[in-house]
């Protein structure tokens, strides 16, 4: 009866050594070590290729917060597809190896743009998912920014991270989405004022 007991409870003690040492190694778990191991299990994390190559149009809508920032569009940040073909924005981009980002441990990767801006992307080590990027501002200051996302969710198509945050110096700005829509867009969306049109 007491060797048994002690059996089982060596058993335990052997189950929990194994835990406890396997935990800390899944920073590496799927020896993923490349930038095309990273980008391709975040691809899946998000829903996988064809899931990102099904949205042709895409309308959010929520809440922004934010002090001394002003809104800015550029060209990839309105890629809908930005995912499938993401090295094509850099001249060179390199597994950087793991490290931490805003408290997640992550798959770092860095890399220079092809307009020559210093770049870094980091991925969160276990669920593959983007956390953030800290890189040079497109603009003439060449200042750092960084750019977390959080709280991704599913409205019937790729996740999307629904709390996007950027920061930069004692600037910072938050885009919350309540709604995703993937209908497409009317063209009457796009025509121009009449009074525009009169002016051409």
């Amino acid at each position: 009866m007491a060797s048994n007991l002690r059996r089982t409870a060596l058993r335990r003690l052997l189950a929990m050594v194994l835990v406890a040492g396997v935990a800390p190694g899944w920073v590496h778990a799927g020896q993923v070590n490349s930038v095309d191991g990273v980008l391709d299990r975040y691809k899946h994390a998000l829903g996988g290729d064809r899931a990102i190559a099904k949205v042709q149009s895409e309308t959010m809508r929520g809440e922004i917060d934010g002090a001394g920032m002003t809104a800015k569009a550029v060209r990839r940040d309105a890629d809908l597809q930005y995912a499938l073909h993401q090295p094509t924005y850099f001249k060179k981009l390199e597994f950087a190896g793991v490290t931490d980002f805003e408290g997640h441990p992550c798959y770092w990767l860095h890399g220079t743009t092809n307009w020559g801006k210093d770049n870094n992307q980091f991925y969160n080590v276990q669920t593959g998912l983007l956390e953030g990027y800290r890189f040079q501002a497109d603009n003439s200051s060449g200042a750092v920014a960084t750019v977390q996302f959080q709280d991704y969710k599913s409205f019937g198509g790729p996740l999307v991270a629904t709390k996007v945050t950027s920061r930069s110096g004692d600037r910072w700005r938050t885009f919350t989405y309540k709604s995703v829509s993937y209908a497409p867009v009317a063209d009457s969306v796009f025509e121009l004022p009449q009074a525009v049109k009169a002016l051409l």
